[in-house]
């Protein structure tokens, strides 16, 4: 019995350390506290346009060819499709407005013409005033996310006279965002 008690009191001695109240070992360390820090870095709005061969405009210019048929009466279209990516912490609103002056040539010729503008995202783009995408731009992470269409609609009807020529025109587009 004697070597019973011997031997739990040695095992008592040699457990006692894994039983303290200090996590980590007298060594005189203090606990360590590790912070960690990230960021994601937010990316703006980026507004890609594409023509109707899905090729995108990346310049400051784009060029719209129409080849007008020789008949008495003719409508042509040609169509932009515009998308958005972006990154962003919360939510924006956008505006892309479009304006153009008259396609007119040389002999001071003007053709009719018409923007069309039609929502892609009934959800967060809206149509205003005929010539405005109103885009609520969500939070987090967008990867092409479709905005809407302009269509360029240029008409001639029987009674209109047009002389041969070049015709040339500008849409301009301006974004603004609410602060």
């Amino acid at each position: 019995m004697r070597r019973t008690i011997v031997v739990t009191f040695l095992i008592t001695l040699l457990c006692a350390p894994l039983f303290a109240s200090s996590p980590l070992p007298k060594s005189g360390m203090e606990p360590i506290t590790v912070r960690m820090v990230g960021v994601i870095q937010p990316r703006d709005v980026e507004i890609v346009i594409t023509d109707e061969a899905g090729a995108e405009l990346t310049s400051g210019e784009g060029l719209l060819v129409f080849d007008f048929p020789a008949l008495e009466q003719w409508d042509v279209t040609q169509s932009l499709r515009f998308s958005y990516s972006s990154h962003l912490a919360s939510n924006k609103r956008g505006y892309l407005s479009f304006q153009f002056d008259e396609v007119s040539s040389d002999d001071n010729d003007s053709l009719r013409v018409s923007l069309e503008l039609k929502s892609d995202d009934r959800y967060n783009t809206r149509v205003e005033n005929g010539n405005t995408f109103n885009t609520l731009f969500v939070a987090g992470y967008q990867d092409t996310t479709p905005m809407g269409t302009l269509t360029v609609r240029i008409q001639k009807n029987i009674n209109d006279i047009y002389t041969a020529g070049l015709y040339s025109g500008v849409i301009s587009m301006t974004y603004t965002e609410e602060s």
